[in-house]
C-alpha cells in the first residue's frame, strides 16, 4: 500500500508540474526535471507559486511529505521495537502472566488468557519462530531473549507479575526458570505463582512422589505439571466407567498412536483398572496400533513392569 501511494504521489507530481510549466522554457518540461521537482516535494522544497496550482500538484505536495514522515516513523518504530515493547511492559504490565517458551502450548495458553482479558508477556529466544506474529496479533507482548537470564525476566516485569509459566522444550530450562523465579520472589511483597512444565513423565511422577508438587518457598508457589499425564487423566474423566465384567472376558481398550500422550493414556488405563480390580486377577486387555507397535510395547513393559500383570 505504501509503495502504491508513493507511485501515485510521483505520478501526480509529474503530471502537475508538466501542467504548471506548460508555458515555461522547454528544459523545465524535460521528464527528469519534472521527476526531480516531484522528489523535492518530500522536503517541502518548492516555492515558485506565481500562478494557480493544478489539483494534481496540490495533492502531490501534501501526499509526498506525509508519506516521508510515515515511512520515517515506521522505520524508527522497527529500529527500536524491542525498546518500545520493554517500555510498554514497564508502564502498563501489572498482575500479568509471563509465558516462557512460545511453542504450541505457550501460544494456546497465551490466546486463552488474552480471551479472558488478562495481560500476557511472552519470552521467546528464537527470533525466527513463526508463532511470534500470532502471539502479537493476539495482543501479547513478545520479548526476545533467554528466559533463564535474570535481566530478561526483569524486562518482562517479573517483579510485578502474578504468574510465570515455563513451557520451554527442555525440562532443564524450565527447572532453571523456576530457580530464577524463586530468587525474584524472595524480594517481592506478594507471592508469585510459578507453573513449570515437565516433559519427562517419569521425572514428573518422581517429583510428585517426593512431595514436590506443589510447594511454597519465600513467596513462591511452585507447581509442576505434565500435559500428557494430566491430559490422559482429564480425558478418562469423561468415560471412566469400565463395563460390567462378563465371565471369561476382560475389558478391551484400543489406543491408536503410541506417542507421549498414548503412553500416558495406556498407563492411566492400567492404573485405574488395577485400583478397580483390587486383589482380583482379572486383567485389562490393552490393544495398541502404531507403526512401531512391537518396539514400543517392549519399551513400555520395561519402563512399567506392572503392566504385564495388569
Amino acid at each position: 500500500m505504501l509503495g502504491l501511494l508513493v507511485l501515485t504521489g510521483v505520478a501526480l507530481g509529474v503530471v502537475g508540474f508538466s501542467r504548471y510549466f506548460a508555458d515555461a522554457l522547454a528544459w523545465r518540461r524535460y521528464p527528469w526535471e519534472l521527476f526531480y521537482r516531484t522528489i523535492q516535494l518530500v522536503s517541502l522544497d518548492f516555492n515558485t507559486w506565481d500562478k494557480p496550482l493544478d489539483w494534481t500538484l496540490q495533492v502531490a505536495r501534501l501526499l509526498m511529505p506525509a508519506l516521508a514522515v510515515y515511512a520515517a516513523v515506521k522505520g524508527l518504530a522497527a529500529l527500536y521495537f524491542e525498546q518500545l515493547q520493554t517500555l510498554r511492559v514497564r508502564l502498563f504490565a501489572r498482575g500479568h502472566t509471563i509465558i516462557c517458551g512460545l511453542g504450541q502450548k505457550g501460544l494456546l495458553l497465551a490466546r486463552r488468557l488474552r480471551e479472558r482479558g488478562e495481560r500476557v508477556v511472552v519470552i521467546e529466544q528464537d527470533e525466527e519462530n513463526d508463532l511470534i506474529r500470532a502471539a502479537r496479533n493476539a495482543g501479547c507482548v513478545v520479548l526476545l531473549g533467554d528466559a533463564t537470564e535474570p535481566y530478561v525476566l526483569a524486562r518482562a516485569g517479573i517483579s510485578r507479575a502474578h504468574h510465570i509459566v515455563a513451557v520451554c522444550r527442555d525440562d532443564g530450562l524450565n527447572a532453571e526458570i523456576a530457580v530464577r523465579s524463586r530468587d525474584f520472589a524472595a524480594a517481592r511483597g506478594f507471592p508469585l505463582h510459578c507453573i513449570c512444565h515437565i516433559f519427562d513423565t517419569r521425572l514428573w511422577s518422581l517429583l510428585k512422589e517426593q512431595g514436590m508438587l506443589p510447594g511454597k518457598s519465600q513467596n513462591l508457589r511452585l507447581d509442576f505439571w505434565n500435559v500428557y499425564e494430566e491430559g490422559a487423566a482429564e480425558l478418562l474423566k469423561h468415560d471412566s466407567e469400565f463395563p460390567a465384567p462378563v465371565a471369561g472376558t476382560c475389558p478391551n481398550a484400543l489406543v491408536v498412536g503410541i506417542g507421549r500422550m498414548g503412553e500416558s493414556l495406556l498407563v492411566e488405563l492400567a492404573r485405574r483398572w488395577s485400583q478397580l480390580r483390587g486383589s482380583g486377577r482379572d486383567r485389562i486387555c490393552l490393544t495398541t496400533v502404531d507403526r512401531l507397535a512391537n518396539a514400543k510395547r517392549d519399551f513400555l513393559l520395561s519402563e512399567y513392569p506392572d503392566l504385564a500383570d495388569t
